[in-house]
């Protein structure tokens, strides 16, 4: 308990500090407003629709990102010509971009493979809802469910990733002051409008789920088991 207590408010506040991002980006609150509107909004209707409140985001969210982390990948691969020009691009401005290990050397990559690899099956705001399953069996289907959602999510991050470091290398897009930035300003500036809009509500309400789910298991854990 005390190890999952610690876990979640550390992980619980950089899902904080994404949403105000998200938050400051749509509507130039600033980041500081940003996280409090956002902690104010997720804490009411944690509070008021306990777990099922973070159920019903995560089917909203799920269903939502699904079919638009396809559609900016699209769009992410469009803005650079095609994944051969974008790769020519980055080989030839930074040729370790593209690497084995990437920017980060093995260690950081191979922890990022063990994270999102193994420790996606395990995590315990994940985890913990498959209990309310009315049938044990299942939980024979959550390795292939969680698997197809890394592989489509994945799509959207690496998508605007390379795209967006290929975009400011050629010129077409200045350096960013914040590496945060790649994902809003790709949005705002490279997909339809409609498109960034729905991808802005996905990545928020992705957040709040994780967030409300957070708050659940911290209260359990101080309430039930300490």
């Amino acid at each position: 308990a005390v190890a999952i207590l610690v876990a979640i408010v550390g992980y619980m506040a950089t899902n904080v500090l994404a949403l105000g991002l998200v938050i400051d980006a749509i509507f130039g609150t600033g980041l500081a407003w940003g996280i409090w509107i956002g902690t104010a909004i997720t804490v009411a209707y944690s509070a008021s629709g306990g777990i099922l409140a973070g159920i019903y985001t995560d089917l909203f969210q799920g269903a939502l990102m699904a079919v638009a982390s396809v559609l900016v990948f699209v769009h992410a691969l469009q803005s650079g010509g095609g994944m051969p020009a974008i790769s020519r691009t980055l080989l030839t401005g930074d040729p370790t971009f593209l690497g084995p290990w990437g920017k980060l050397g093995p260690l950081s990559a191979m922890s990022f493979f063990f994270v999102f690899a193994l420790g996606s099956l395990g995590q315990p705001h994940v985890a913990h809802k498959f209990y309310m399953l009315r049938d044990p069996r299942r939980l024979r289907w959550y390795p292939l469910l969680m698997t197809a959602a890394m592989l489509l999510s994945i799509l959207l991050l690496f998508g605007v990733g390379v795209a967006v470091k290929a975009l400011t290398l050629s010129g077409a897009l200045p350096p960013l002051s914040n590496p945060d930035h790649a994902t809003p300003v790709f949005l705002l500036r490279f997909t339809p409008v409609l498109l960034a809009g729905l991808v802005f509500s996905g990545v928020a309400a992705a957040i709040m789920s994780t967030v409300n789910s957070f708050l659940n298991i911290g209260a359990a854990a101080v309430t039930h088991d300490l």
